[in-house]
This record gives C-alpha cells, sequence and structure tokens, in this order.
C-alpha cells in the first residue's frame, strides 16, 4: 500500500532498540524525506505531540538534519534539510557509464551503460539509498533517496558466433562460438574441379593465414561470416604413344573444356585406340580423330597402334601368277611366280604400291611387303622360235626363219632332175597349210619347228 507520515510514524514507534533504530535508520530517513517531498501538507502532522514525540527519539538516535527545534512548541520538519541534494555516482569497468551528478531526493535520473567492445550489459547494483527501475536494463532510471549513492553497472564478456560458407567446396570451424581472443579453426575442402584460392570475412576479427586452407580465426568484438573463396582448377591433358604421333588441340583447360585429339601410325602401323589414364572422357575411344572431355583432375591419352596386315595381289595377261601368301605385314616375304603361257616368254616384274621385289627379272622371287596394299604384275612378251626347213634331193626355201606363235611363213620345195616333190613333214610346232603342195605356208606355233620336204624318184 502507498507510504504516509502516520503508518511510518508508527513503523518509528515500534523500534524499541538503539540497534534496530541504526540498522532501519537511512530507511526512515529516506522515506520521511520522500513523503515530504511529495506531500508538503503532511508537514502539519508534526505539530502534535505524538510527532514530536516520535521525531524526538528519531533525533536521539541521529536525525538530526531532518528536524530542528526552531518553535517552542516541539520538535517539527525542516524542510530544507529534508530535501537537501544528494550524489549519484557511476562506475563500471569495461563499459562507459552516463548520469552522474548531484540531484534532489525523488529525483528520476536517466542512466546509461554502453559496454566496451567485446562486453555486453549485466546489471546495475546500487550502494546506498535509492532504487532502479529496471537493474537489468543498460538504460534504465534511478530514483535518488535520502543520501549518497553509488550505482555500479556490471558488465561480462558476449558470447560471439562465427560462421563460414563458400561454393565449390565444403568448410568446417571449430568451434563455432567464443569470447573476444578466442581461436577458432577453419577449413576447406575444394570439390572436384576446383581449388581453394583465399578466405575473406565479413566482420571484425582476423585471419591468420587468409591463402592457406587449413587455419585460425581470432574472434572480434561481434558475429563474423567467414568465406572460402574457390576458383576452377586447370589440368594438364598429355598424349603418349609408340609407332605414332599424337596431337592436342591445347595441352590444359578446366572441367568441361573440350579438347581435340589425333593420333597418326607411322608406316606399317594403323591406330587402334586410345586409353586414359586420369580423369576426364573420350568420346569415342575407337576414333584416331576425337574429342576428349576434361574432368576433375591430370590426364594422359595413350594412342595404342599395332602391325597393319596389308594385301598383295599379283596380275598379268599371257601368263599365270602364284602368290605363297595374299596380306602379311611390313617385312613379310612372299614367294611369287610367273608361268608364261604357250607363245610368251617372261619379261619381268613390276610394282605398284610400297615393298620390294628381291628379283625383278626372275620368274620365281620374293617380294618384301612395305607399308600398303601392293599389285605385282608380271610382264610376258611374244616368244621368238626359229624355223628350219631341210630335205633330201631337193631345195627348200622359207620367206622367214624366225617367227612368233601365228606368223605365216611361205616355204617351197624344188625337186632336183629325176625327182617329185611328195609332201611336207614336221617335226616342231605349227602347222603346215597344205602338207602335200610344195608350196605352201607355214603358220608358227608354240615352239621351234623343222620343215622337211620329202621327194621321190620319177
Amino acid at each position: 500500500m502507498p507510504d504516509n507520515l502516520p503508518n511510518l510514524l508508527q513503523e518509528i514507534h515500534s523500534v524499541k532498540t538503539a540497534n534496530e533504530m541504526a540498522s532501519k535508520f537511512d530507511d526512515f530517513r529516506s522515506r520521511i524525506a520522500l513523503l515530504i517531498y511529495t506531500n508538503p501538507r503532511e508537514t502539519n502532522y508534526y505539530r502534535n505531540h505524538t510527532g514530536r514525540e516520535l521525531f524526538r527519539k528519531l533525533y536521539n538516535f541521529g536525525l538530526s538534519n531532518l528536524m530542528t527545534d526552531t518553535y517552542d512548541s516541539g520538535f517539527r520538519p525542516d524542510l530544507s534539510a529534508g530535501l537537501s541534494t544528494f550524489t549519484v555516482s557511476l562506475n563500471g569497468n569495461n563499459g562507459q557509464e552516463s548520469g552522474s551528478g548531484n540531484y534532489l531526493i525523488g529525483s528520476s535520473v536517466p542512466i546509461l551503460a554502453t559496454p566496451d567492445d567485446c562486453y555486453k550489459f549485466v546489471d546495475w547494483v546500487i550502494s546506498g539509498p535509492g532504487t532502479l527501475s529496471d537493474p537489468t536494463s543498460p538504460s534504465t532510471s534511478f530514483i535518488v533517496g535520502a543520501g549518497h549513492a553509488t550505482v555500479t553497472a556490471n558488465y561480462s564478456l558476449k558470447t560471439i558466433f562465427v560462421s563460414v560458407n563458400g561454393d565449390n567446396g565444403v568448410e568446417t570451424l571449430n568451434p563455432s562460438q567464443g569470447i573476444c581472443g578466442d581461436t577458432v579453426s577453419i577449413s576447406a575442402t575444394p570439390e572436384d574441379c576446383y581449388q581453394f584460392d583465399r578466405w575473406e570475412v565479413d566482420g571484425p576479427g582476423s585471419i591468420n593465414n587468409p591463402t592457406s586452407i587449413s587455419t585460425t580465426f581470432t574472434i572480434g568484438s561481434a558475429n563474423s561470416t567467414i568465406t572460402a573463396i574457390y576458383s576452377l582448377k586447370t589440368f594438364s591433358i598429355s598424349t603418349g604413344g609408340n609407332n605414332g604421333t599424337e596431337v592436342l588441340s591445347t595441352t590444359q583447360g578446366v572441367c568441361g573444356d573440350t579438347i581435340s585429339i589425333l593420333a597418326t601410325a607411322d608406316d606399317c602401323y594403323k591406330f587402334d585406340s586410345w586409353t586414359l589414364t586420369g580423369k576426364g572422357s573420350i568420346v569415342d575411344s575407337t576414333s584416331a580423330s576425337s574429342t576428349f572431355t576434361i574432368g576433375a583432375g591430370d590426364a594422359t591419352l595413350t594412342a595404342n597402334y599395332s602391325l597393319d596386315t596389308f594385301l598383295v595381289s599379283a596380275s598379268g595377261a599371257n601368263g599365270t601368277e602364284t602368290l605363297s601368301a595374299t596380306q602379311g605385314i611390313c617385312g613379310d616375304e612372299i614367294h611369287i611366280s610367273a608361268s608364261p603361257d604357250d607363245c610368251y616368254e617372261f619379261d619381268g616384274w613390276t610394282l605398284d604400291g610400297p615393298g620390294s621385289i628381291t628379283h625383278a627379272t626372275n620368274k620365281s622371287t620374293k617380294f618384301i611387303i612395305g607399308s600398303g596394299n601392293s599389285t605385282l604384275t608380271a610382264n610376258y612378251s611374244l616368244k621368238t622360235f626359229h624355223i628350219s626347213a631341210n630335205g633330201d634331193n631337193g631345195v627348200e626355201t622359207l620367206s622367214a626363219i624366225t617367227g612368233t606363235c601365228g606368223d605365216s611363213v611361205s616355204i617351197s620345195a624344188n625337186p632336183e632332175s629325176g625327182f617329185v616333190f611328195d609332201n611336207w613333214t614336221l617335226e616342231g610346232e605349227g602347222t603346215i597349210t597344205n602338207s602335200s603342195n610344195a608350196e605352201t605356208t607355214f603358220t608358227v606355233g608354240a615352239g621351234n619347228a623343222e620343215l622337211t620336204a620329202n621327194y621321190s624318184l620319177e
């Protein structure tokens, strides 16, 4: 219930000992002065006997600053003394306090506590008379009591939170909170295809080594966010292979880049396939000309080659050609032979394509396979045959003594005196048109021929 002088005086009157009065003296003095300050009409109350006696009792215990004996009627309050000015002092560690000064009793004094960096306000504590509107608020009011008072602001280190983030990686920290000066461990793990570049901080605090993937952060005076910065990593691409030449459109790039690759086999070899060591993918590993998509790491592309198999064929007009094999690889030997038709003779081999003939003028020889398909041609020409004629008891005449198959040679026989021509006989190849005529023709065949004129006596 509201305080008033009658009730207060009853409380004072109930005090029996000096010790009890000493313990309650400051409270009584403050309440009396406040009541007189807020209700001046109450002063009339002190003119009665009870009031004088009670205040005398208080006076005997030292309440001299509230009472004087200026009237012969007894003691009464001296308002100018009861409403004297008191000093309000503010202090605290780790902050700034405002509102100190000298104020009349009952005054409502605005006070403010501003924590230093890293600190937070906890509460106010009073030493002396007076009351606080809200002891837990940094900005509140102090009601001045009947005496000097010291109001202390209490502070404590505040808990500060730290967070990490980043695109294209995973970030960790331990712990995620602390106080000013505490050290937090931070680390970054880039995703495939990316590399860590640096740390950046939004807020107070400092990073020990911003370019280190694993480092420490010293907490500052407020919450902070630490961001890991990543960038696409550049990877190296190389090629290899035996028995060929490999070409890349570029030797480095980032994930997803496309590189043109080309393999050219050496002579005697053919391209088989690409094999990949490392990251990435080959669009068509069986094609000598293909593309490679860079993956999350360095890569080596190896072109695989094998000895190519080449075809060998033989041909020729007016003969028969045989081969011991119709295909092979570089360096293989194939036996070749040519058999001329009747009337023809072998002249030599000619080659269309790589490789070599051991003896091109021999009907039977060897062919060394080169770096491609080859055709061997056996060359033939008509063979020249000899024709002769003879006979006893006559003279034989030929229009030619040599010729090739199909040539026509005129032949004639002249008997000696006393003889007559009978016929022609043939030893060898060819045909006599009319063997019973002394004058006829001979068609050369596929070989030498001897014509004999036969005579008899008339």
